[in-house]
């Protein structure tokens, strides 16, 4: 949101959006819905990686209204 304050880029927080990024990077494939049309009857694990899970970050729902600047690790090629 506009009105929200950016936390600066070497704070702890930016750096878990960092791993955030990455986790969904690696495994964001394993929550994603691959068959939404329903036309393969695959036997898939629904469960949520703990990579992926906001909490595993410490992270709450008053939390995600939050900007980070991540700027410098876009320079970097991490991204």
């Amino acid at each position: 949101s506009l009105n929200s304050p950016t936390a600066p880029s070497g704070s702890s927080e930016t750096m878990k959006v960092v791993q955030l990024v990455r986790a969904f990077q690696l495994r964001g494939h394993n929550i994603a819905n691959l068959d939404p049309l329903g036309v393969y009857d695959a036997d898939l694990d629904s469960s949520i990686p703990h990579e992926l899970d906001l909490p595993n970050y410490g992270w709450t729902d008053a939390d995600m209204e939050k900007e980070f600047d991540i700027g410098s690790f876009m320079n970097t090629g991490f991204m």
